[in-house]
């Protein structure tokens, strides 16, 4: 036993270091390579608050937040479809010596099992994205209030843009709620 366990703890904090360090040099890569084009031909301006010709709102917390969710989120889900297909070989070497039929049959199972979870995630991921575009919206609407707080002292706006607040944050948590949803669903069927 004391074998194992001082074989697998450097194994485990080694791999959580690795996993860490792509997650962060895959967020480094991106973020430098969507800044590049942020700041080309001026497209920094065109994205700005105040446009009518564009349909990306919020670019800036989209650059700092969303690339590190996304490349953390698609990081993980790669790990654990890797972590799964090890899984699958080594186990299957095993049960092909115990019973050949059994392994095509829980390889058929197995493989209904993935074209479900890959639908479920799909539609997942769909979730998320959404969350991340709401949550930038309610922030974007606090900074707002926090930029614009003498004009709307002054004019006695604070009705008007609370109302603003409260509306994008229940849309948050509405959508939230889906999040909850889809993601006690997925692991209910994982288990």
């Amino acid at each position: 036993f004391i074998e194992v366990l001082v074989v697998a703890v450097p194994v485990i904090a080694s791999y959580r270091y690795v996993r860490l360090t792509l997650a962060r040099r895959w967020r480094e890569f991106l973020t430098t390579l969507i800044l590049d084009r942020y700041f080309v031909n001026r497209a920094y301006y065109m994205l700005d608050s105040n446009s009518t010709s564009t349909n990306i709102d919020n670019p800036d917390q989209r650059i700092s937040e969303d690339v590190e969710s996304f490349t953390s989120e698609t990081l993980g889900f790669l790990l654990d479809i890797l972590g799964s297909v090890l899984n699958l070989i080594s186990f299957a070497a095993i049960l092909w010596a115990t019973s050949e039929q059994l392994t095509y049959a829980l390889i058929a199972y197995a493989l209904v099992g993935t074209v479900i979870a890959l639908a479920v995630g799909g539609e997942l991921i769909s979730i998320n994205y959404e969350q991340l575009r709401l949550q930038a919206d309610f922030r974007y609407s606090l900074v707002h209030v926090r930029d614009n707080a003498e004009a709307i002292a002054f004019y006695q706006g604070e009705d008007r843009e609370k109302g603003g607040v409260v509306t994008r944050l229940r849309a948050t948590l509405q959508n939230f709620d889906r999040v909850i949803q889809w993601t006690t669903g997925l692991t209910l069927y994982q288990k």
